[in-house]
């Protein structure tokens, strides 16, 4: 004789041994590790590594501007010495955040972009990129200011846009970075974030 419980009663059922009733299998699910994570791209199409790379390029690229900011400083140092002095020095300094990109960019890459190490000088990269593209969507029209007022500023309209939008896309490209950044830490780390590292 064996009991079976129905409907919260107890029922002896015959010819069923105790042995060969059916005990019920409890599966534990475990709900707190949530969705895979998105492996996140650069400009929404490039691995985030060789975004990097292609970002570096069509910086070195541009750098002729800096030749250029100085070619007008000496054009304008045949009118006025100190208006030209000013202009090569705000050019010069709007710049120099850019040879500090292209230092942790390499160190980066000698670390290797699959590390730790790699990826913060990557970060730290394009945070002087941004300060150097602000530094010259404010430069420029504040030299049109001081040498020609309202004039110059009108004429410095073009930079003041085209380095407004060069700042927007590398605050984005380093915001999309930074998230890829801080889901690879997680990833590494067993999704706790390591002591004493700033985001």
């Amino acid at each position: 004789m064996a009991t079976v419980v129905v409907g919260g009663q107890q029922q002896q059922q015959p010819g069923m041994p105790m042995q060969q009733m059916q005990q019920p299998t409890v599966v534990v699910v475990n709900n707190n590790s949530g969705p895979p994570p998105v492996d996140l791209a650069c400009c929404c199409c490039l691995p985030m590594n060789m975004g990097i790379y292609g970002i570096a390029v069509i910086v070195l690229i541009n750098i002729y501007g800096l030749w250029g900011g100085i070619s007008v400083g000496r054009l304008l140092m045949l009118i006025s010495q100190t208006y030209g002095l000013i202009f090569i020095i705000v050019i010069v300094v709007a710049y120099l955040p850019q040879i500090a990109f292209f230092f942790f960019i390499v160190k980066g890459m000698q670390a290797g972009d699959h590390t730790s190490d790699g990826r913060m000088a990557f970060r730290n990269a394009l945070k002087f990129l941004l300060i150097s593209y602000l530094l010259n969507m404010l430069g420029f029209p504040l030299l049109g200011l001081i040498f020609a007022g309202g004039v110059g500023f009108f004429f410095a309209l073009p930079f003041l846009i085209q380095f407004a939008i060069d700042t927007c896309l590398v605050a984005w490209w380093r915001s999309n970075y930074t998230e890829w950044w801080v889901q690879k830490i997680m990833e590494e780390n067993n999704n706790q974030w390591p002591a004493g590292l700033k985001r």
